[in-house]
């Protein structure tokens, strides 16, 4: 039963992995230098160098680039790039970039979310504002509800009117908050934690660790029985590992765009929430399945062994130390993690093509 349930659960996650490309052919704009216009009512992706959108949907927009301009209505709008500079109007707004800027032209009727290093926003904003970065500017507009500012430095002037409360951290350089009309503020004071970690402690959780990771790898090869047979006849060639890199690459791209989208839809949300929790575990177990790859590898070509216990601890023992040199060790990080997940990805195909025959 736990056998049956495990695959259908992973068949689930393939299947909104695989078809979110041929969703997404449908509904996606990408190039060096794009131009979109039209009338819309449904998910947009829009993709390139420079961005200017003039299209109105009344959806969801997500837009990425280098150089992005919205004109158009988008209902939901999720903006990320360089340069990201809104000139169009939304209910509820989410900008992220280095410099933005919100014209006078434009519309936020509910809440603003914006992170960037240089941001000035002159559109009033209709509900909520919460920023986060290192300068932000809101001289001469009115926010109608509450104003968070975690940033480096404030400013404002005599047209600033905030009806609701203002709040900023402490260490915050706020410029013209005495000429500002603010319904209340709130100072967060910064609390500075020093965090004393002996090589006791550190050798103490690698150990944790590494019993857990053992544990967890010894109860997937009972649940998922010929696992560990698969893994170790995975092709060790340099062209399948890359590709298995490639793959575990896509799916951490796709895969956490396609939750997104389920979550903003309601018939689709406990989806959403069933394929991050599978995502998450699949991130966890990526690791752990490379290292038995390379424990497998040492075990059988050096110590001459077929223990898949001894290959275990090798595998785990092996890759975690080499995650603590400095440098080497995040890319190391990454490496297992892609591959793990390419080989995750990997027995999905080949169990649905074994139900199939």
């Amino acid at each position: 039963m736990k056998k049956k349930f495990l695959s259908l659960v992973l068949v689930l996650v393939m299947l909104f992995g695989i078809t979110l490309p041929v969703y997404a052919d449908e509904l996606m704009e990408s190039g060096d230098n794009v131009i979109e216009d039209g009338e819309f009512d449904s998910l947009r992706m829009v993709a390139g160098r420079t961005v200017t959108s003039n299209a109105n949907n009344d959806g969801i927009s997500l837009i990425a680039g280098n150089n992005i301009t919205v004109n158009g209505n988008n209902t939901y709008g999720f903006l990320a790039g360089n340069v990201v500079t809104f000139n169009g109007t939304g209910k509820d707004v989410f900008l992220a970039g280095n410099v933005i800027t919100v014209s006078e032209n434009a519309v936020m009727s509910r809440d603003a979310y914006i992170a960037g290093n240089s941001i000035t926003i002159k559109a009033n904003v209709g509900r909520d504002l919460r920023v986060g970065g290192s300068k932000i500017n809101i001289s001469g507009i009115t926010i109608s509800g509450d104003a968070f500012l975690a940033t480096d430095e404030i400013i404002m002037d005599e047209d600033t009117n905030i009806i609701g409360k203002l709040t900023y951290d402490e260490k915050a350089r706020v410029i013209g908050l005495d000429k500002a009309h603010i319904g209340s503020t709130e100072i967060v004071k910064t609390k500075e934690v020093v965090v004393r970690y002996s090589f006791k402690n550190q050798l103490y959780d690698f150990i944790v660790s590494l019993i857990a990771a053992f544990i967890t790898m010894i109860v997937l090869f009972f649940i998922l029985k010929n696992s560990s047979e698969k893994l170790e006849s995975v092709n060790l060639n340099a062209l399948a590992m890359a590709k298995n890199m490639g793959i575990g690459l896509l799916i951490l791209i796709v895969v956490p765009l396609v939750i997104i989208i389920a979550l903003f839809t309601g018939f689709l949300t406990p989806l959403g929430l069933i394929t991050g929790l599978l995502l998450g575990i699949s991130i966890y177990l990526a690791p752990l399945l490379s290292s038995y790859v390379v424990g497998h590898v040492i075990n059988k070509y050096l110590i001459k062994n077929d223990s898949v216990y001894l290959s275990l601890i090798i595998g785990l023992l092996v890759v975690r130390l080499a995650k603590l040199v400095p440098y080497l060790g995040g890319f190391i990080s990454i490496l297992t993690m892609l591959y793990g997940i390419g080989l995750i990805y990997q027995y999905m195909v080949q169990s649905v093509s074994k139900k199939k025959n």
